[in-house]
């Protein structure tokens, strides 16, 4: 039976493999990768083999990876939806998607109304709602900043597959000061969004200068600049990504997202050499095919498929 603490150590090595699947080039191996590979990489992260395994096969089973058998040997490859996948995530942490929409002046509201018959439908609601920035204003009512919101509400909506219309109403308006009710900006917790960029600034500033000097050994690089993807995953993860000019003054998400763009891509190179060396070590024919990527690979591609594909 699982326990809690199993589960977390799981689901923290299945993010890690993740990571490592869309920082580095492994389509470019020209075929599967035995899982032995893989195992040896996660080695250098304190995985063990049984671990590793475990953790490939969850990963596969979400359609990151496609499985196959050679003999009694499991081998792995990116399937076309984890590269699309991949791409897109690079978008959301590192380009378009961290940056601000311009302020129109506007609000997205939805109004909702889901009967405590369905309340399993209510709870996705909101989960989708908040996972799209959307912030709870009042008890059925939502909002985020531009009339943009209105389409991604639309799409919220529509992903529920709801059997039948639900009691939502969605529309745009501006806020008029005066009225003694609450501001907009108080659904949002802008506080701790920003003491999550402070503390992440201050854990990796002194890693940004150590690469920028090239003081950071080959043999640390890919442990660092992993966990250091993971970090600023963690910091934008809340962050509503409110227009510059909603924002308290001096508000750090830019000058975190500087800093994490350029340990990114110091630290590249030599985090791909390392991991060259821990794959060469198993199958070094795969090796030299293996390199980094870099902030730019978070330019604007064409959207992935909505579901991944079943792995085999």
């Amino acid at each position: 039976m699982s326990t809690p603490t199993r589960n977390r150590e799981t689901n923290g090595t299945q993010s890690l493999v993740r990571t490592l699947l869309g920082d580095y080039t492994w389509a470019d191996a020209g075929g599967p990768i035995p899982a032995g590979v893989f195992t040896r990489v996660l080695a250098e992260f304190g995985i063990s083999d049984m671990a590793a395994r475990l953790a490939l096969e969850r990963v596969a089973g979400h359609g990151f990876l496609m499985r196959d058998m050679l003999g009694r040997a499991v081998l792995y490859r990116l399937s076309d939806w984890a590269l699309a996948h991949h791409q897109e995530r690079f978008a959301r942490l590192l380009g378009t998607d961290t940056q601000p929409a311009p302020w129109d002046g506007q609000w997205t509201l939805v109004l909702a109304s889901v009967p405590e018959a369905q309340r399993e439908l209510r709870a996705q609601l909101r989960t989708r709602l908040l996972a799209a920035r959307f912030a709870r204003f009042y008890d059925a009512a939502w909002l985020r900043p531009g009339a943009a919101g209105v389409q991604t509400a639309r799409e919220v909506l529509d992903s529920l597959g709801a059997p039948e219309p639900l009691q939502v109403t969605v529309l745009c308006a501006r806020h008029e000061a005066g009225f003694g009710g609450r501001n907009p900006l108080e659904a949002y917790d802008l506080d701790t969004v920003a003491s999550h960029y402070t503390a992440f600034i201050e854990q990796y500033a002194p890693l940004v200068k150590r690469a920028r000097e090239g003081r950071v050994p080959t043999s640390d690089a890919l442990v660092r600049r992993t966990q250091l993807m993971d970090a600023w995953r963690s910091a934008v993860r809340n962050d509503p990504l409110l227009p510059t000019e909603l924002l308290p003054a001096n508000f750090p998400r830019e000058q975190a997202r500087a800093l994490f763009i350029e340990a990114y891509d110091h630290l590249g190179p030599p985090a791909a050499e390392q991991l060259r060396r821990l794959v060469a070590s198993v199958r070094p024919e795969i090796a030299p095919h293996l390199r980094h990527r870099q902030s730019s690979y978070a330019e604007p591609r064409p959207p992935s498929p909505p579901c991944p594909p079943k792995h085999r």
